[in-house]
């Protein structure tokens, strides 16, 4: 936060003083770089203030590490709060492709069950088609086992 000192010599942050000058704007006395001091109250102006740079002073020291620090929570801040949205989105899109995929899921297995009742009837169709041969070949043999008996009879007689 940079330091200024008015005309008057009394220090205030910029935007302190400029805030200052703001309200007094508004309340009618003076614009938004003219005013009063707040400690004097001569008329000064922000225009002829001169910029402040602390050197060896401690509390200037710790103020700007300070907000040096904030500055660099806060850019993580940003960073992280990005990050998360982009999580979010994947976590979105995870869970849509989850829904198609049971959605389809389901589907196979409809489609599984159907295809299995198929097969079944298809076996059971077969084995049927093989019960009847059976019973074709055995009454054939039956007939066939008759007829060479009557030959015989009649050969004989």
């Amino acid at each position: 936060m940079s330091s200024c000192a008015l005309t008057c010599g009394h220090l205030f942050h910029r935007v302190c003083v400029s805030q200052w000058f703001n309200r007094g704007a508004a309340a009618g006395r003076g614009g938004l770089t003219d005013g009063i001091c707040p400690c004097c109250k001569k008329n000064v102006s922000l225009n002829n203030a001169l910029r402040v740079y602390p050197t060896g002073d401690e509390e200037g020291d710790r103020m700007v590490r300070q907000d040096r620090d904030l500055k660099k929570v806060t850019e993580e801040n940003l960073r992280l709060h990005a990050q998360q949205e982009e999580l979010r989105q994947q976590l979105q899109r995870a869970r849509s492709t989850l829904e198609e995929e049971v959605v389809a899921h389901d589907i196979l297995k409809m489609e599984y069950g159907q295809a299995a009742s198929k097969c079944e009837t298809l076996q059971n169709e077969l084995q049927d088609g093989k019960d009847m041969k059976l019973a074709i070949e055995n009454s054939y043999k039956s007939a066939l086992e008759k007829s060479e008996g009557e030959k015989t009879d009649a050969l004989q007689s």
